[in-house]
């Protein structure tokens, strides 16, 4: 008779048994989101790498069209010619350049004296100043310094030179792709003429791997301001067709909100739906351990503690919104901490989860009754 009591299942295994259903189908849900989410970051990183290419790209254009408008640059064109252009940029980064000097010396007076009449003694005193002249400084004193654009141009060139940017730039659609190899093979033949090496052709690789990265040493010995010129010129990608794909990766759709969802914003609600619902399964699975009969049959802890193949599943299940969990923070952690945040507390119900589950595998749970007589069939 105590046995069939025993292994009949009650009102609170049942209701335990179908919240903690509900419960892991959520979490299973959210964990399939949130692996579906690795994808759409990927891309948001590819495209991230393609903006940084097209942002360098656009400011070693600026920086060259300001160093033209430099009014020390143009002294300097002046009295070298023309020649100058084909110089290489390490040369460059070592010339002090003079600034446009001035026979006549411009005196700025206070601005209190051109607006103030109140000490006439002191405006006189200027007057005669101007009148008198202040002798020229000495043909052999010169101020010379450094064009800060030449050394700008190099840390561009050395960003741009990054093998892995410009392979995660090229991997997001093959219509950038074209461009930025066209680019890439551009410059290594610019490196080579300069190097008076032969450029060998070859057909471009199938499969996309990531080129070796270009240090700034060989950038600047081997690259004249005449190829830098040709590099920032060349198929350069209009910043309208770059807008529309950022406004595009902005938003995901999220099945159960039926609406697209800012990216970020879509993780941050994933984390919080598996950080709940683990914590729903866990509060009615230590609600369940109060029950005699735990783990009931025909109940959800019954069904995965029956043999050592559901036990096995009962582990990769509890696992899988932890693995989920840290895939989203590790894919999200350049750009936000508050996914490795999250994280932690969706590990953490995993294992107070699975510490319930052994530690009543580890005893005998069933309680025995005080006036429960023992035979032999009992052993």
């Amino acid at each position: 008779m105590e046995t069939e009591e025993n292994n009949q299942s009650s009102q609170l295994d049942v209701r335990c048994s179908s919240s903690c259903t509900r419960a892991g189908l959520t979490i299973l849900l959210f964990s399939a989101l949130a692996i579906a989410m690795l994808l759409p970051l990927e891309k948001v990183k590819q495209f991230n790498a393609l903006a940084d290419y097209v942002y360098f790209r656009y400011q070693l254009k600026d920086t060259l069209d300001q160093l033209e408008a430099e009014p020390c640059w143009k002294v300097f064109i002046t009295k070298e010619g023309n020649q100058v252009s084909s110089w290489l940029l390490s040369v460059l980064l070592e010339i002090y350049f003079e600034p446009p000097q001035t026979d006549k010396p411009k005196i700025i007076y206070p601005s209190t004296l051109n607006k103030s009449q109140e000490n006439k003694k002191t405006q006189k005193n200027f007057q005669n100043l101007e009148r008198d002249k202040i002798p020229p400084a000495p043909p052999t004193l010169r101020i010379s310094y450094k064009l800060w654009h030449f050394q700008r141009i190099a840390e561009i060139l050395t960003d741009l030179g990054s093998g892995k940017l410009l392979t995660l730039a090229r991997s997001y659609s093959p219509r950038f792709s074209i461009s930025i190899y066209r680019w890439e093979i551009l410059r290594k033949r610019m490196i080579s003429n300069n190097r008076k090496i032969p450029v060998i052709s070859r057909p471009p690789e199938k499969k996309l791997k990531e080129e070796p990265s270009i240090p700034r040493e060989e950038l600047t010995k081997y690259l004249t301001l005449d190829d830098i010129r040709d590099l920032s010129n060349y198929e350069l990608l209009e910043l309208s067709d770059i807008d529309p794909l950022r406004r595009e990766l902005a938003y995901f759709n999220l099945p159960s909100l039926g609406m697209p969802v800012e990216t970020f914003s879509a993780t941050y609600f994933i984390q919080l739906g598996l950080i709940f619902s683990l914590a729903y399964f866990w509060l009615f699975q230590y609600e369940a351990k109060l029950s005699k009969n735990y783990p009931a049959p025909g109940t959800l802890f019954g069904v995965f503690q029956r043999t050592y193949i559901s036990q096995n599943m009962f582990k990769v299940f509890v696992a899988l919104p932890a693995i989920s969990s840290a895939l989203l923070a590790i894919k999200t952690l350049p750009y936000t901490y508050w996914n490795a945040a999250f994280t932690v507390f969706v590990v953490g119900f995993s294992i107070m989860i699975v510490w319930n589950w052994f530690h009543e595998m580890k005893k005998d749970f069933r309680p025995i009754p005080k006036n429960h007589a023992f035979n032999n069939e009992d052993g």
